[in-house]
């Protein structure tokens, strides 16, 4: 059963985006929780050995985790768009298998989706990338943010031999020749948040 109202347009809105370094290669997400056109929470993350659209997916899961209420999503996935409304629920209906009788790609990605899909209202939109969408822009530059964290870690993780393996979820220094501190993700220096 299909659990979405694309005729309805909900007051809080979950933006969400994925990309990839290579693809495959290094990853990262972003999903942004807006109200009012103002910025409520979001979430972000990254993968060291993953694809495009994975992240994408990635990014609507772990959005919709952070939500208890109707939402309307907005992805530049065409992939992620078409599934959520289309194929998903043929998919689950013949057991996980594209109409060629193939294995879905990304299917517990796409499971963890569905498990969420009819918790809540929910609609779903396809936006336009890169056209100068305030919050599509906006978790563009959180998985970008990602990226770019996942390869300054590893250029310093060459480099520094001998420190213990940096866990982002402690906040400690990865070394003191090396100093970072993991960052949820950091909008481009132009991007006013709520203006």
């Amino acid at each position: 059963m299909k659990c979405f109202n694309n005729q309805m347009e909900y007051e809080v809105s979950l933006y969400t985006d994925g990309a990839c370094s290579g693809n495959p290669g290094p990853g990262g997400y972003g999903a942004a929780l807006i109200k009012n056109h103002t910025f409520v929470k979001g979430t972000a993350g990254r993968e060291s050995n993953t694809t495009n659209n994975a992240m994408e997916l990635r990014a609507i899961a772990e959005g919709l985790e952070i939500i208890d209420t109707p939402v309307t999503i907005y992805t530049d996935s065409n992939y992620a768009y078409q599934g959520i409304t289309n194929w998903v629920w043929r998919w689950e209906q013949n057991g996980w298998k594209t109409s060629k009788g193939e294995p879905v790609k990304n299917r517990l990605l796409w499971e963890r989706i569905l498990s969420h899909l009819c918790e809540h209202p929910i609609s779903v939109r396809k936006v336009k990338a890169h056209s100068g969408n305030k919050w599509n822009e906006f978790v563009d530059s959180m998985a970008q943010a990602q990226i770019r964290y996942h390869q300054q870690l590893s250029s310093q993780e060459k480099k520094c031999k001998k420190c213990t393996k940096y866990l982002p979820e402690s906040h400690e220094n990865h070394c003191e020749q090396y100093h970072t501190l993991y960052p949820e993700y950091v909008p481009c220096r132009f991007f006013k948040l709520n203006s």
